[in-house]
Order: C-alpha cells, then sequence, then structure tokens
C-alpha cells in the first residue's frame, strides 16, 4: 500500500505569513497537506527558535551574521528540523539575510523525509 503525502507528511490548519488562520471563501477553516504541512510546522518552530533560542534568549535575528553566529545557526536549524519524526536527515542548510530587511532570515533547508528528498523555503522574521 503506497503511502500518501497526507499520511507521511501530515494535515491542518493553514497558516499565512503573518500566522493568523487562512479562510477559504466558504469562510471555513483551510487546510493544508503534505509538504505545505512540513513546511509550515518547521516555520513555526524556525521562527520560535530563532527569535529565542540564542544564548542568552534573544535570538539571532538582526545580529550580524559573523561566522560564530551563522554556525550557531546553522546548527540551531539542522537541530530544530532533526527533532521532527518526519524529518530522517538534513542535506543542506543555506541561510541569508534577506536583502531589505536585517531582522529577516532566508533558509533553504533540504531534508530527506519518508517520501524523499524535500526541498523548503522558510522565511524567519519581520
Amino acid at each position: 500500500m503506497a503511502t500518501t503525502e497526507e499520511d507521511a507528511l501530515g494535515s491542518g490548519i493553514a497558516l499565512g505569513d503573518d500566522l493568523d488562520m487562512m479562510l477559504e471563501d466558504s469562510g471555513d477553516l483551510l487546510a493544508t497537506s503534505g509538504i505545505e504541512e512540513l513546511e509550515k510546522d518547521l516555520s513555526i518552530n524556525m521562527i520560535f527558535q530563532l527569535t529565542f533560542g540564542g544564548p542568552d534568549g534573544s535570538g539571532y535575528l538582526g545580529r550580524p551574521l559573523t561566522p560564530e553566529v551563522e554556525s550557531d545557526i546553522l546548527d540551531l536549524i539542522r537541530r530544530t528540523a532533526l527533532s521532527d519524526d518526519r524529518i530522517n536527515t538534513v542535506r543542506s542548510i543555506f541561510v541569508r539575510r534577506s536583502p531589505n530587511q536585517r531582522n529577516t532570515l532566508e533558509i533553504d533547508l533540504t531534508v530527506v523525509t519518508s517520501l524523499g528528498e524535500q526541498n523548503l523555503v522558510i522565511t524567519v522574521g519581520e
């Protein structure tokens, strides 16, 4: 029996960029599933970890991307991703500061799930 994306990666309520619940035209809550659900869940965890997960609890957003800070951020992203049971391996992580927003990080993450390799793009910040 084949595993569907929804079975393997879950389903839940869709959230917008501002983390507000999204509605269908009918007024019902919009649902998300599969890779979108995994990306949503990781986004929420990354937002929390990068906002409050620094050594002094102040987070990493807005800090200069020195080699030490970048190494800490990459380690935090890897640990956060691997803490999700749906992710078997983290293949690659690329982090860059958003060109127009100092307090925003753009994360390109390649992970392996039970469905194979998944490419995720997560934006954390303003």
